[in-house]
């Protein structure tokens, strides 16, 4: 079959597969396999950090692809581009006005997981279902993998058991993202399926996306027809956006708020977010004790991750921890790593990313609450789900991928 989809014609490769199979069958859903079985075998280290640059390999393919056809020429969009830029503009100013010894790894791992993806989608790809289906089936078995195929009797406290703490790819939020894609495509038996994912995986995060990005979907972006309104539509998802960031840095002041209309302000908070709390009380007050410079800019990207372990690593729970902390608050991480400046760039970020159609406006809407508990900003996993997901057309034109302005032509030949 590839034989016939590859030959030579004037000295150049004539590519027939197209770039949204390339990059989902030979590089993609190869390497989750890949990487899930060294979790358990441990035949090489390097493959870890090998996913982050995953994106940019994606790139590398798609320069080749386009340099190697000769009839179809791939749609880059310049705005994102410069919004890559634009965000390596605020780490250089936030790092110019930093006086904080800054922790590489953690510098570089998000810089990695910012721009590269925003690299790769700059490119006008489109994805078909089938190419979701199969990334949906190779996600579960990638789980199955990781958790060794153990099962645990008690239902719902961990239905699946493994001897490994965490993992790169975060199944429970990509979980609830497959249950926000099938039941947008009214495909009952996916969405039937990745409801059952979502109790094997146990993950209380995707519900909190779910139930906030379902009801706002189908109740005022849906009957208001928002997202053929683009102006509109950016004024509602950043007011979206604004919204969860307000109560992911006050997290302590509206969970104690909630608790009093409902009754119970005798509760323990951190009943309800297993723990964060010591991170999170811990964090806050150093946002506003660095001055308004810092504020706006942030400390640099990955620093809220050491400031904890560097705080915490002593005489606490999180005594067994050897490496930077995650945080569990993406506003919380955003805020201190780039600033209220970065954090809203981030917004712009994920816009970018997914609300290049009614499909992506779902995703988003699903995506932003999550920021409110957990570490999805640093799980390129589903970044790049929710961007494919995105980019997945149902009755839907190419013109969507413009945002505010015309794709241009890419190193057009002939």
């Amino acid at each position: 079959m590839l034989g016939n989809n590859l030959k030579g014609n004037d000295n150049f490769l004539s590519i027939k597969l197209l770039p949204s199979q390339l990059f989902i069958y030979f590089m993609f859903i190869p390497f989750l396999l890949i990487y899930h079985i060294n979790t358990i075998y441990e035949f090489s280290e390097s493959l870890n950090s090998v996913f982050y640059f995953l994106p940019l390999l994606g790139v590398f393919m798609l320069l080749l692809y386009n340099f190697f056809t000769t009839d179809t020429k791939l749609q880059l969009n310049l705005s994102f581009i410069q919004l890559a830029i634009a965000y390596l503009t605020i780490v250089g100013v936030g790092m110019y006005f930093s006086d904080v010894e800054i922790y590489y790894p953690t510098f570089i791992r998000d810089i990695v997981i910012a721009v590269f993806p925003i690299l790769f989608f700059a490119f006008a790809l489109q994805f078909t279902e089938r190419q979701f289906n199969w990334l949906f089936v190779v996600a579960i078995l990638s789980y199955f993998i990781w958790i060794e195929f153990k099962f645990s009797p008690v239902f719902l406290s961990t239905i699946l058991i493994t001897s490994y703490s965490s993992v790169e790819y975060h199944f429970g939020c990509v979980a609830g993202l497959f249950v926000v894609y099938y039941l947008y495509k009214k495909n009952w038996l996916w969405f039937a399926i990745s409801i059952g994912f979502i109790f094997f995986v146990n993950k209380r995060a995707n519900l909190l996306g779910l139930f906030a990005a379902i009801p706002v979907y189908y109740l005022l972006v849906k009957p208001f027809k928002i997202y053929d309104k683009k102006m509109w539509l950016f004024v509602f998802l950043f007011a979206y956006f604004m919204f969860f960031w307000m109560i992911g840095t006050n997290m302590e002041y509206f969970g104690k708020l909630f608790l009093q209309l409902v009754g119970n302000e005798d509760i323990d908070l951190d009943y309800f977010l297993t723990g964060r709390m010591i991170l999170i009380n811990h964090l806050q007050p150093e946002i506003l004790n660095r001055g308004l410079i810092t504020y706006l800019f942030g400390n640099g990207p990955g620093q809220a991750d050491v400031f904890l372990w560097k705080t915490l690593k002593d005489g606490t729970i999180y005594l067994w921890e050897t490496r930077p902390y995650l945080v569990h608050n993406d506003f919380l991480k955003l805020q201190f790593d780039i600033g209220l400046i970065g954090a809203v760039l981030y917004f712009f970020v994920f816009y970018y990313l997914y609300a290049v159609s009614r499909l992506g406006v779902l995703v988003f809407l699903y995506a932003i609450p999550l920021f409110l508990i957990d570490n999805t900003v640093i799980y390129l996993y589903n970044i790049l789900v929710g961007g494919i997901a995105a980019r997945v057309f149902h009755k839907q034109t190419a013109d969507e991928f413009d945002i505010f302005g015309p794709p241009l032509r890419f190193f057009r030949r002939g």
